[in-house]
């Protein structure tokens, strides 16, 4: 997987412990990251107080921008598995960010269909929704 030199955007090195949450559930994004080393769970808290695992991201990859893109909170916290670091990304502008990051925004849309695919095979409700 390629690093971009992304424009239009703060960049800040992050570094965990495992164990600890990056951001919790609920939360508001306000930047997207890139796993320099290390990994990362995806993971949502069950009312009964259970912790499921949706992803798992590793060294070299990009997560985050979905929910971002969104404008929605996170739907799952994120959780360091090992010790982490990380690219923290912020957007200063997404107009400049869109006009001068044109292959790293044909990535995150490729990313995003091939998730949801991957999606679509996985989740049963899904393949109803998807096929009425």
């Amino acid at each position: 997987m390629e690093h971009y030199r992304l424009a239009a955007c703060d960049i800040k090195t992050v570094v965990l412990p495992k164990g600890k949450f990056l951001y919790d559930q609920h939360d508001e994004p306000d930047c997207f990251y890139y796993i320099v080393s290390g990994l990362v769970s995806l993971q949502r808290l069950l009312l009964i107080g259970k912790e499921v695992i949706s992803r798992v991201y590793k060294t070299n990859q990009y997560f985050g921008y979905r929910t971002l893109l969104s404008g929605q909170n996170y739907h799952v916290g994120a959780k360091a598995l090992t010790d982490l670091t990380l690219e923290r990304v912020v957007v200063r502008d997404f107009d400049q960010f869109f006009q001068e990051n044109s292959k790293f925004v044909r990535y995150l849309f490729s990313e995003m269909a091939t998730e949801l695919r991957h999606a679509r095979f996985v989740c049963p409700k899904c393949l109803r929704t998807a096929s009425s």
